[in-house]
């Protein structure tokens, strides 16, 4: 074929100017070449999605890092398994919406001293007195 092009007087540009062809494509027809099937490429952490959202959904207070090592753990995910790293279990999880807020353990630390607060006994004589009047 492309000595049929030279043949009539055209360059290689001008052929495939022409044919409306790339340059590489242009080769791959010349030499008979197939052309390349674009597939889509397997994203090797959407095969563990299902496991970490099971393990996001029971954790609701870990975070990307601490579902990875619970589904490590009970032996849901291998730790030799590919698409599994931090960053991957983080795209998948937020992807998911499972994400937890940034400051999610300053709110639990919070929550926390609350209760401890409601819940120490008064060691105040007026305190006393006051506890006895509400219960009354």
């Amino acid at each position: 074929m492309e000595a049929a092009r030279v043949a009539e007087g055209l360059t290689v540009k001008q052929a495939m100017k022409l044919l409306g062809l790339s340059r590489s494509s242009y080769y791959r027809q010349v030499r008979g070449m197939k052309d390349y099937r674009k597939r889509p490429r397997e994203v090797q952490s959407a095969k563990h999605a299902e496991v970490l959202r099971e393990v996001a959904l029971m954790r609701m207070e870990a975070g990307h890092r601490r579902v990875r090592a619970y589904a490590m753990a009970w032996g849901k995910i291998s730790t030799d398994a590919a698409g599994i790293s931090r960053m991957s279990c983080y795209r998948v999880l937020k992807s998911e919406g499972l994400i937890q807020p940034k400051r999610i353990g300053r709110n639990l630390r919070e929550a926390a001293e609350q209760r401890r607060q409601r819940l120490t006994a008064p060691d105040k004589l007026n305190a006393v007195l006051q506890g006895i009047l509400l219960i009354t």
